[in-house]
């Protein structure tokens, strides 16, 4: 059987498994209704049709998302903000370098801890909601991420970007869902050109995800994502003493 995108799923693996996966699980699944309604405001409501499904289930899951935040801030939000940041570790590199695999790396040693993959994707209402929905919905994964067949499951590794994407919508992963504001959301990489207001709130919000990571394993957190290559003078300035670990791939092997 052939995947939507012409990859071959794994065995057994039906199509309407398929189609809720890559409709469901999307950066945006785990946005918050304010943010979500925002963007879809700064970009006209224009949605390709073959898309609103997904936007349809982003609009629906993004209330929950908002209840799921409280919750998770009356119940954690004093323990989060008294948590002490660690400087983290990041690791840096062109897409397709490696980082992936070096990350998995890291996350094999028990003195540091990482955001995995449904805390990226839920980053606001994970501490009271994973357990549950983990068990519930893993059965909705492919076993292999469909663009390199490394494997795929909720507890893995992931790159933090999806969660900054999701808390602010200040990202370069944001043009994936609104292509036609591409150039808009490309300033995102480097934050060179964007108003003060939009770079507090999103070092303010990365600062969160962070301490609530930490909060959650009690260890330093290692965090990876290609773009954070652009913004070491940014993360810095957030995180003093913050490490850097960069990845580097022969350039004819990337492109």
């Amino acid at each position: 059987m052939m995947s939507s995108t012409g990859q071959p799923t794994p065995d057994g693996w039906e199509p309407w498994r398929e189609w809720f996966s890559l409709n469901f699980f999307t950066t945006l699944q785990g946005i918050a209704a304010p943010v979500w309604w925002k963007h879809l405001k700064q970009n006209r409501f224009r949605i390709g049709l073959k898309h609103l499904a997904r936007a349809a289930l982003i609009s629906i899951s993004s209330p929950v998302n908002s209840s799921f935040a409280k919750k998770d801030e009356k119940v954690f939000g004093e323990a989060i903000s008294q948590t002490r940041i660690i400087p983290p570790i990041f690791l840096l590199g062109h897409w397709r370098s490696g980082t992936t695999l070096l990350q998995r790396y890291f996350a094999m040693d028990a003195r540091f801890s990482y955001p995995n993959f449904y805390q990226c994707v839920f980053p606001r209402g994970f501490l009271h909601s994973q357990e549950k929905n983990m068990k519930k919905w893993e059965g909705m994964l492919p076993r292999t991420r469909i663009f390199d067949q490394m494997d795929n499951d909720f507890a893995s590794a992931a790159e933090d970007e999806f969660a900054l994407c999701s808390l602010t919508g200040y990202s370069p992963y944001m043009g994936w869902s609104f292509p036609q504001q591409w150039d808009h959301y490309y300033r995102y990489l480097t934050f060179r050109t964007v108003a003060a207001s939009e770079l507090h709130e999103w070092k303010e919000s990365f600062a969160y995800f962070v301490k609530k990571i930490q909060y959650h394993t009690g260890k330093r957190v290692v965090l990876k994502s290609p773009p954070h290559t652009c913004r070491i003078k940014l993360l810095l300035e957030l995180f003093p003493g913050a490490k850097f670990v960069h990845i580097r791939r022969h350039p004819l092997a990337v492109f």
